[in-house]
């Protein structure tokens, strides 16, 4: 990447916006991945970050030149007034709160407004859609600076409400790129017509910790490496459709992961590491480890080892680097093992996962989280085994390919850096002012 560092665009003002807090490792990885991958392109640039929680992840974003509030952060928490006075300056145009006068402004200033990537363009649910989508990309028009929604997932969704306002934040964007191909699908059936290209997940540009300094963090939190190490991230099934399911107790589900805890130690004759990818507040990656743990004989619990350390996205995919094979029940685990070429099965029922699977050329090793049998799984995991080797140099291969597709997330960016500079003010947003780049991007 280094070698394609261009200099044209220096001045241009960029801001980027719906970064998730940064409690959630991959969430935060998506973003250090895009401002890092902006910042090494366009070295003098601009960059204005707003953030969800300022005063609490501040200081992840170095390479932003300003942070600062997003319009509804999740810390500090608003209260009911505030929400609505923020909401009634966003449809007004009365920008007498202060945090949504310096959104306008510095979206006027800007040259273009990012949506940083991730899934849903304002999370899961109509309220997040309206509070973190509708009303900054109202701003964002009304301001006149074209729009670009980065790296996207878009699941299929369950109520009308959050179709019409997904669909509408789309449409309003100059451009548009996917991380994976199936969600291609679901901008058809919201009839989003702004031009789109499929690219890759942003923290596929992560960079790891270094072997050393993961072997050391992975021996502080207990590792012996005295057997095999197989990885593997346990994610409580509550948080696959949130929109669907988030109160629902699957307890087959927590047996399944029993189960096939039980097994990868004995069959496979492995230690099994368990990495975390969220801390309380979030959704507890921790709690569901113990409880899948807990009623374990203690034959099999001496061959777990919990890292439960709070350590950067770089540290832990180092660490899953490390490991002989992984078993990834998130995204993001699943992209760092992949991208530090170990051969990876994933368990999920999320098209993003399915999606990356598929542009990984492994869609062979991608189970349903909801279908999944043990024996099925198992089947896998000790071919996966057999074929480690040529797993790996598969996987080594697919790294340019990887690193390339999620590079493209900033064609658009250099398009205007290149002089196709924002529509006429007078325009709003036209659909029309960053020109298409989909015979830009590698197929």
């Amino acid at each position: 990447m280094e070698k394609c560092r261009i200099t044209f665009g220096n001045r241009m003002r960029l801001v980027v916006t719906k970064i998730l807090s940064a409690i959630q490792k991959g969430d935060l990885a998506i973003a250090l991945s895009q401002l890092g991958a902006i910042r090494q392109r366009f070295p003098k640039a601009k960059i204005t970050t707003f953030i969800r929680r300022p005063e609490l992840d501040r200081h992840w974003f170095s390479d932003a030149d300003r942070v600062a509030s997003e319009l509804f952060p999740v810390s500090p928490k608003l209260s009911s007034g505030k929400r609505l006075v923020r909401l009634m300056s966003c449809i007004y145009g009365d920008y007498y709160d202060s945090t949504t006068r310096s959104f306008y402004q510095a979206c006027k200033e800007a040259d273009l407004v990012i949506f940083c990537g991730g899934g849903s363009p304002g999370g899961y649910g109509w309220k997040n859609l309206i509070r973190n989508a509708w009303c900054p990309v109202l701003l964002a028009r009304r301001a006149g600076a074209p729009i670009y929604f980065s790296a996207l997932s878009v699941d299929p969704m369950g109520t009308w409400l959050s179709r019409s306002v997904t669909a509408w934040a789309l449409n309003q964007a100059s451009f548009i790129t996917l991380r994976e191909a199936l969600s291609a699908k679901t901008l058809a059936q919201l009839g989003v017509k702004t031009d789109y290209e499929v690219t890759a997940d942003w923290a596929i540009l992560l960079h790891p910790a270094g072997a050393a300094e993961a072997k050391s963090i992975l021996r502080e939190e207990g590792v012996p490496f005295q057997r095999r190490q197989f990885g593997i991230n346990l994610r409580d099934i509550r948080a696959v459709n949130p929109e669907g399911d988030a109160d629902r107790i699957d307890t087959p589900y927590l047996d399944n992961m029993k189960q096939l805890v039980k097994r990868v130690i004995g069959d496979m004759d492995a230690d099994l590491v368990i990495f975390s990818m969220s801390c309380p507040p979030a959704s507890n990656d921790h709690a569901f480890a113990d409880q899948v743990v807990a009623k374990l004989p203690g034959v099999i619990r001496q061959h777990i080892y919990l890292v439960r350390g709070d350590y950067t996205p770089s540290q832990l995919k180092g660490m899953m680097g490390q490991m002989e094979m992984f078993i990834g029940t998130r995204l993001h685990p699943s992209i760092f093992a992949i991208t530090s070429s170990v051969p990876t099965l994933t368990i999920h029922d999320h098209l993003k996962v399915e999606g990356f699977m598929k542009l990984a050329g492994m869609d062979d090793w991608h189970v349903s989280a909801r279908r999944f049998s043990i024996d099925t799984v198992m089947k896998k995991i000790r071919v996966m085994f057999d074929q480690r080797t040529s797993m790996v140099q598969q996987l080594k291969n697919q790294q340019g390919r990887l690193i390339e597709r999620a590079t493209a997330n900033l064609l658009p960016i250099e398009q205007i850096a290149r002089g196709f500079s924002r529509p006429d003010r007078r325009q709003g947003a036209d659909r029309g002012g960053i020109p298409s780049i989909k015979k830009s991007i590698a197929s």
